[in-house]
């Protein structure tokens, strides 16, 4: 729509890239997996880029244990594609705990019960 209106083939992707430039400076052309790297860079630098390898493999971890099971595969399947879609083409932001949110099935895990049953 927006390159309809303005005539720009990139007029999203510039749009949206622009709401970058606070965070992370100006950044052209636009990297797939990339954000994630750049927001932990640009605050955090050689740590923030081990940060967020820490955080991919303990995500890939969390969706390969065997307790996720009775969650039925197509659960895992959508928590891992969504969480890959979040690394690949979103910056992390104030907005991160909002778009964690249909993450929120994962937390049927069954190991993920607060309170032991008492008798």
């Amino acid at each position: 729509m927006a390159a309809a209106v303005t005539g720009v083939h990139d007029a999203y992707l510039a749009t949206e890239l622009s709401w970058w430039t606070g965070f992370v400076g100006r950044v052209l052309p636009f990297v797939p997996l990339t954000p994630w790297f750049l927001m932990a860079t640009q605050y955090l630098g050689v740590a923030g880029i081990v940060l967020v390898l820490v955080l991919v493999a303990g995500f890939g971890w969390w969706l390969s244990r065997r307790a996720l099971l009775p969650l039925r595969p197509e659960v895992v399947a959508y928590s891992a594609s969504y969480g890959l879609y979040l690394v690949a083409v979103f910056l992390p932001q104030q907005s991160l705990f909002r778009l964690l949110l249909p993450l929120a099935p994962l937390l049927g895990d069954p190991a993920q019960r607060a309170l032991p049953q008492t008798p």
